[in-house]
């Protein structure tokens, strides 16, 4: 059983930085841009182990509320964490299927517990997770044409950003309001806040370049991200000292 825990480090910069900004500075935007971050993150959940039986560490507040408590560092762990408790690292999916656990009747979770203190609740939370779980109003094509200068563009970025690996490109419309846009899903060398802050990049860099739609940027390892790309070509691909 020992093996299922975590004994590295783990570090989230960006994630922590927009987390303590907001303990000063209360906006919804940066609430939103701390979510999409989060999204793409990993953390560190505590968890007790008695007689090889793991359980979740929830945190309670005045109102009777239960939260799931997460840690985007760990030395945020190390600093406010229960020395009683071992760690299992999680990725945002794993902590959201915890949490939306009926049997677990918690009410959301809570980033690291006794600094920042983030709270996602569970409404919030459920709304993310039936997204993520019912992608069946969105539907994900290939265009019959690409807007002019969009591979051009895509080559440019990859050479200045050599972790990038491959680009796909897609056109989805959403059949709720029939609005279209471009999907672009990125295989790069990086993990965590600086694969979630690669794709934001590349999405505010690609917007001149789409033709006037709305697009998307989804890392190559988000679950449906790769489903919408499986058995396709990359628009434009790195081989060895070139991209093609």
């Amino acid at each position: 059983m020992e093996d299922i825990f975590f004994n590295g480090e783990l570090h989230n910069d960006k994630l922590k930085d927009l987390m303590g900004k907001l303990r000063t500075m209360k906006s919804d935007t940066l609430m939103t841009d701390i979510l999409r971050l989060a999204c793409a993150s990993e953390f560190v959940v505590p968890v007790t182990d008695k007689n090889g039986r793991v359980s979740f560490t929830a945190i309670g507040d005045p109102k009777g509320n239960r939260y799931l408590a997460v840690f985007s560092d760990t030395d945020e762990y190390k600093a406010h964490g229960a020395p009683e408790t071992k760690l299992v690292k999680a990725t945002f999916d794993d902590v959201l299927n915890t949490v939306m656990d009926e049997s677990l009747r918690l009410d959301g979770m809570v980033i690291d517990p006794g600094s920042s203190e983030v709270i996602f609740g569970h409404e919030m939370l459920k709304m993310i997770y039936d997204q993520m779980n019912s992608p069946t109003d969105v539907k994900v094509g290939e265009p019959d044409h690409y807007p002019e200068n969009l591979k051009s563009a895509i080559v440019s970025f990859m050479k200045d950003e050599p972790a990038v690996r491959a680009v796909y490109v897609k056109l989805f419309v959403r059949l709720s309001d029939e609005m279209t846009g471009w999907m672009f899903v990125m295989d790069a060398d990086k993990k965590g806040d600086e694969l979630s802050y690669l794709c934001d990049t590349f999405n505010r860099y690609i917007t001149p370049y789409t033709d006037g739609l709305i697009s998307v940027t989804a890392p190559f390892t988000d679950g449906y991200a790769n489903d919408a790309v499986v058995g396709s070509e990359p628009y434009a691909r790195r081989e060895g000292d070139k991209i093609l």
